[in-house]
């Protein structure tokens, strides 16, 4: 947890000197005044998974990945944004020579929920923020195979699950075409906490024998558009 403690502290400092600076500056453009509370947003990213039960017959394939949103706006400084994503993908391996087989078919399930706190900064027909977001993600992975060698056959389904925790900054930006539609962008680091993984060939510790502690950082860029009401 030392991590995160980490990032919310420095999250919380730069957050406090930016209002501090921003006591002094005045809304001059109407855009500004006019701009709506609440609204609906999409995100486009990409996001790589493994396929694969072991190095022999491993890869990592990227996909295209997309969020909803929904940003509310609290005065002119702040924003809560509430997001959901369900991304699925799927991928074969077929592997053969004189004297084996193998084929596989695997299909990942991914739903994540969050939610961002945003510090947000306006000028003109633009906006600036930074905050963090967090949340949950659940994966089912769901895979097929067969296997066949001189005087053996074998096929089963392998299913297994796991959700991990996140964390991380964020800071964006978008651009308001008019009071009720902005493009944007927005730049992530993200601290995984990553779970474990659970299903027909993994067996559980009751005994809690495993020590089991494995996490992760990732950058991810994505792409917004948001209609505001």
């Amino acid at each position: 947890m030392k991590p995160i403690r980490s990032w919310i502290v420095l999250i919380f400092v730069l957050m406090n000197g930016w209002s501090l600076q921003g006591q002094n500056e005045e809304q001059t453009d109407e855009t500004n005044s006019n701009r709506k509370k609440i609204g609906i947003g999409i995100s486009f990213g990409t996001n790589t998974h493994r396929f694969g039960d072991d190095d022999d017959y491993g890869y990592f394939k990227t996909g295209a990945i997309m969020g909803i949103y929904v940003p509310i706006n609290f005065g002119d400084r702040w924003r809560i944004e509430p997001e959901v994503s369900y991304n699925n993908m799927s991928g074969k391996i077929s592997r053969s020579d004189d004297d084996y087989y193998y084929k596989s078919n695997s299909t990942v399930k991914i739903s994540r929920y969050g939610v961002g706190i945003l510090r947000r900064k306006k000028r003109d027909h633009t906006e600036t923020y930074f905050g963090a977001r967090l949340g949950k993600v659940f994966i089912e992975d769901k895979t097929r195979f067969t296997y066949s060698a001189p005087g053996y056959e074998d096929g089963d389904t392998d299913k297994r699950h796991k959700s991990d925790l996140y964390f991380g900054p964020v800071a964006g930006g978008e651009y308001y075409f008019s009071p009720y539609f902005s493009f944007g962008g927005e730049a992530q680091l993200i601290y995984t906490k990553v779970g474990r993984m659970y299903g027909d060939e993994y067996e559980d510790d009751p005994d809690e024998d495993i020590s089991y502690n494995v996490h992760a950082w990732d950058t991810r860029a994505h792409l917004f558009v948001r209609w505001y009401f």
